[in-house]
Order: structure tokens, then sequence, then C-alpha cells
């Protein structure tokens, strides 16, 4: 959920809460970031996540997962293989409470990871009330090669 009530830029920002626990922060394919099939290309491939987030204390529990997954088929609602999945919980990489904090995530490839794979970035948010809600702005995902 879009709200005004904490934003470190602009006029929205995402808000968890016991209404809206989790939300989809961004979703891109390989490709669209640049990225080249493991056949063009050798090298190990690294994704950088940045994001700002404001929480209300250090036990609250939010999580940013990126999430890579493969289609077999073009087709809309066709299955997904997952490839990988990361989490970061922000408790453990926030240290100040009530303000909003920079992120930085740097996300290692799979080698199987083809130019149309798809990549989520998702947010989760346990016991999440409306008097402690966590906030997400300014998320960013980029080829970090």
């Amino acid at each position: 959920m879009l709200s005004n009530e904490q934003v470190h830029s602009g006029s929205q920002a995402v808000k968890l809460d016991k209404n809206q626990p989790n939300a989809l922060l961004c979703g891109t394919t390989w490709q669209a970031l640049g990225g080249a099939s493991w056949k063009e290309d050798d090298r190990s491939h690294h994704l950088r996540l940045r994001l700002w987030a404001w929480m209300p204390y250090d036990r609250q529990n939010a999580v940013v997962v990126t999430v890579l997954a493969q289609r077999p088929s073009p087709t809309p609602g066709a299955g997904a293989t997952v490839l990988h999945i990361q989490r970061l919980a922000l408790n453990k990489v926030i240290s100040q409470y009530q303000q909003w904090m920079p992120t930085t995530v740097f996300v290692s490839l799979p080698h199987e990871l083809q130019p149309l794979d798809e990549i989520a970035i998702c947010a989760w948010g346990q016991h999440i009330g409306d008097r402690n809600a966590v906030y997400i702005d300014d998320v960013s995902l980029e080829n970090a090669d």
C-alpha cells in the first residue's frame, strides 16, 4: 500500500502494516537490467538493490526478498521455477530507528539465469500493527557489474 504518512522523497512510500503486510517493490527481467546469458559471458554477475527504510524499533520483523524465477513459456499464467531467493532482515542492517535509513544489498546471481528470467523484489512484514508500520521508499535495482 502506498502512503504519504512517512516519505523519504517524493509524495508516497510503501507502507507495511496489519492491513497490507506485503508488497511488490520492483519487478523486471535480467535483460532489462542489461544482463546477458551465461553462455555469452562467464563472469559472476550481481545486482545492487538500494532502498530507504523507516522502522519504528529494532524488533520489528520486516524482510526484503529478492526472487529470481524462470518461466518455461512466455504464456501468461505459466508456472515458474524459482532459481534463487535472498532474504534481507531489515532489523539486521538498520542501526537507527524512527528515521529514514539507507540500505544497499548485493545479490549474487545463479549461473542458470537467462536474459528473460524475472527478478522480483518484495517486502514482507510479520506481526505489524497500525502503530508500528514499516515504510520503504526510493527502491532501485541495477546491474552491479
